[in-house]
């Protein structure tokens, strides 16, 4: 079967710059005795490619393939149909299965969506053996470009094969959890200034509510792929010592640092959401209780000439000072003493 041959370098004759509809189907053959790229066939020749030529691997990528392309690359793989079903969840949790001598991984994806100042969240489906790798996805996190350019510019590392491939997709993958978080970290300055303030603003809430939810949801995407890194870093079996070989490891101990340093830093920031939602209602509570400070001030000063006029509003007829001829002004001026006092008092406890 004819191949085209690759120029290095030049990984855009492999993948066009611009999608042409929103449904890809991408099939790259490498050597693994040179770890160059050999070049690009349609999926139905892949499986014939791989039996003519023992040294080649292939790298199939698919962007929301249709059911018919789950199925044939199903039938040429031999893959697991509980794991295909996996493929067309939009989100899947991270996880890893084995079937018979292919390894299933589903790993999370996190991007930011700048149109709608939110995260959003998919799932990358890979299969593995030693002589290919097929990753699936549903979402719109595009890592399969910078990984070609990186095999054609690192065609030593290429040469371990398709776990080389599977290595360098986690790692981009991984690395779009920090503009990711550092989005949420700018989100939650932007708050600042509605955080401080002794007024309530319920948008604030649901501002800070919503960080909440978004920090919670990172968390458990993250989470699960530090197990998956953790179980291809320890396990030693001799059916993925045969995927993965023993050189490879190493990489993925950096991909494992990278999700340490982000789990610690969705734990800073979901500890900075929740003092920060302490303090906005802190300042709230203050700020009510000052009012009802001042409330309580006003009526105990207005509480004196009340008492002292209600007295006097009795209409008994016994009550020699209501015929005094100063009798007014002497009442007039116990008020105004009373309450004068009062309100020296509360001024100096600083409840006015």
């Amino acid at each position: 079967m004819p191949l085209q041959t690759c120029q290095p370098n030049r990984p855009d004759e492999h993948m066009p710059e611009q999608p042409a509809s929103p449904r890809e189907v991408h099939c790259l053959l490498y050597d693994r005795s040179s770890g160059k790229a050999v070049g690009a066939v349609a999926l139905a020749e892949v499986k014939a490619a791989l039996e003519q030529h023992p040294d080649y691997f292939a790298w199939i990528y698919l962007l929301r393939p249709e059911s018919e392309v789950l199925q044939q690359i199903k039938q040429d793989f031999g893959l697991h149909e509980l794991a295909i079903e996996d493929t067309t969840a939009l989100f899947q949790r991270t996880k890893i299965e084995t079937y018979g001598d292919t390894l299933f991984v589903v790993f999370s994806t996190v991007t930011q969506n700048t149109q709608l100042d939110q995260l959003e969240f998919g799932s990358s489906n890979i299969f593995l053996t030693d002589r290919y790798i097929i990753s699936v996805r549903q979402s719109d996190a595009l890592c399969e470009r910078q990984v070609v350019s990186l095999c054609e510019a690192s065609p030593h590392q290429v040469m371990h094969g398709p776990a080389y491939i599977f290595y360098a997709l986690m790692n981009c993958l991984v690395e779009q959890y920090l503009p990711a978080i550092a989005h949420l970290h700018d989100r939650l300055q932007d708050l600042k200034q509605n955080i401080f303030t002794d007024r309530f603003h319920r948008q604030t809430l649901v501002y800070l509510y919503s960080l909440k939810e978004e920090l919670t949801n990172f968390h458990l995407a993250v989470v699960p792929t530090k197990e998956v890194t953790c179980y291809l870093i320890a396990h030693q079996s001799a059916e993925l010592m045969k995927v993965i070989p023993k050189e490879v490891i190493p990489y993925f101990r950096d991909i494992q640092d990278k999700i340490l340093s982000t789990l610690d830093i969705i734990q800073s920031q979901s500890e900075m959401q929740k003092s920060a939602m302490d303090v906005h209602m802190a300042q709230v509570s203050l700020s009510q209780n000052e009012i009802v400070k001042r409330l309580a001030s006003w009526a105990a000063i207005l509480a004196v000439p009340t008492l002292i006029s209600s007295v006097y509003g009795m209409n008994f007829d016994n009550m020699p000072e209501l015929h005094w001829p100063i009798a007014y002004f002497i009442v007039l001026l116990i008020m105004v003493t009373l309450s004068s006092f009062l309100y020296y008092r509360l001024k100096q406890v600083n409840w006015l």
